[in-house]
């Protein structure tokens, strides 16, 4: 349980601000169920400590010494871009990131989410009914574009439509009842 140890060892570091402390035991988490969430948590603290470029360092470098790895640090230095507001550098790596793992939900839906944030909203919908093709009995995906075309769009009728499926696949959920609401609003 060494990996599990250092992981929640980081974590107390980390909640107690003693930074670090958490980066060198995050980044001894080098297999396990925590392997990448250690890897973000430590590659996050180094850019908002002032270090970003040290961050992506970390991700790449981690990748390529963990082959196993390698896409989810891919697409972790793709957030990472992404929250430093490096864009189009974010965009490529998702790109590479969807070509390897297609079938992941998750990655489609992340990309899509940066498209938006750059204000591409019609190539985000397209990722978005992308997602729902291939996912139609998803919530998430379903609520993502019928969120994006209530919040984004004038077709309020298609993403209410969207919504009420996403509302009857998880009903307690309060980020498609926020959704439900706004379509309602618009």
């Amino acid at each position: 349980h060494t990996m599990d140890a250092l992981y929640y060892l980081g974590r107390i570091a980390d909640r107690r601000q003693q930074y670090d402390e958490a980066v060198a035991l995050y980044s001894q988490v080098i297999a396990g169920q925590n392997a990448v969430a250690a890897q973000r948590r430590a590659s996050g603290i180094m850019a908002q400590e002032g270090s970003p470029e040290e961050a992506l360092s970390h991700l790449t470098e981690f990748g390529e010494t963990h082959p196993n790895y390698a896409i989810d640090m891919m697409q972790a230095k793709a957030q990472l871009l992404a929250s430093l507001d490096r864009y189009p550098e974010a965009l490529d790596l998702y790109d590479k990131v969807v070509e390897y793992r297609p079938d992941s939900e998750s990655v489609v839906l992340g990309k899509a989410e940066l498209l938006l944030r750059m204000d591409k909203v019609d190539e985000a919908i397209r990722e978005y009914r992308r997602a729902v093709k291939r996912w139609p009995d998803s919530a998430m995906s379903l609520n993502a574009l019928g969120y994006t075309l209530a919040d984004r769009t004038t077709k309020y009728r298609e993403a209410a439509r969207l919504i009420e499926k996403a509302l009857d696949l998880e009903p307690e959920s309060a980020a498609i009842i926020d959704s439900w609401g706004w379509v309602l609003y618009r």
